[in-house]
C-alpha cells in the first residue's frame, strides 16, 4: 500500500513473511511488471477487444503497482502504447504459434489489411508500430497480412525464427494463389 502526505506518496507499506514494514521515502518508483497479465487494464488502455490480443509474456503483470498508485490519485501518462509483435491469428489458441514465428519481416515487406481488404496502416514503422495500430482496429486479431513469394522466401537478418517455415510447421496458416485478384 502506498501512504500519502501532503497529497504526495511519502511511503509504502510492505508485508513479507507476515510482517508489515512501513518505508518512508521522499520519491516512490512502482516497478511491478506492467499489466499485460490483466485484461481489464489491457482493454482499458491499449485495446477494445483483449481476447483478440495474444500476451507475449510470463503474464504475471497484473498491474498491482499501477492499480496502487491510481487508488491514491496517481495521474497516468503514455498508456495507449506497447511493446508486442505480429503473430499468426491461430496463436490466440495455439501455443505452439507463440512467442514465435513472428510477422513483422513479412508485413515490414507486404501489405496489412482489414477484414474489407483495405490496408489498414503504413507497415513501414515496424513489428512494434503495426501491433499496436492492429490493437487499436475492432478486431485486431481481424487482419491478414499479403506478400509474395520472394517475400516468403527471404530469411529475415535478425530474426531468430523466421516465419517460413516455422509458421507452417507449427501449424499456422498460409494461403496462396497465382496472382493478387
Amino acid at each position: 500500500a502506498i501512504g500519502m502526505a501532503d497529497g504526495r506518496a511519502a511511503a509504502v507499506t510492505t508485508e513479507r513473511d507476515g510482517r508489515s514494514e512501513r518505508i518512508a521515502a521522499s520519491a516512490i518508483a512502482i516497478c511491478d511488471g506492467g499489466f499485460q497479465g490483466n485484461p481489464k487494464l489491457v482493454g482499458r488502455y491499449l485495446t477494445a477487444r483483449p481476447d483478440r490480443m495474444v500476451v507475449r509474456n510470463a503474464a504475471t503483470g497484473r498491474g498491482d503497482g499501477l492499480r496502487m498508485a491510481l487508488d491514491v490519485g496517481a495521474a497516468t501518462y503514455g498508456m495507449d502504447r506497447f511493446y508486442g509483435h505480429l503473430l499468426c491469428r491461430r496463436a490466440l489458441h495455439d501455443p505452439k504459434l507463440w512467442p514465435y514465428p513472428v510477422l513483422d519481416s513479412l508485413a515490414l515487406l507486404g501489405i496489412v489489411v482489414g477484414p474489407d481488404g483495405k490496408r489498414v496502416m503504413d507497415e513501414g514503422g515496424g513489428g512494434v508500430y503495426m501491433t499496436n495500430e492492429l490493437a487499436r482496429l475492432d478486431d485486431p486479431a481481424g487482419a491478414t497480412v499479403i506478400f509474395d513469394d520472394a517475400m516468403w522466401r527471404l530469411k529475415p537478418p535478425g530474426d531468430p525464427i523466421g516465419p517460413n517455415p516455422y509458421l507452417l510447421r507449427a501449424g499456422g496458416e498460409l494461403f496462396e494463389a497465382a496472382d493478387i485478384a
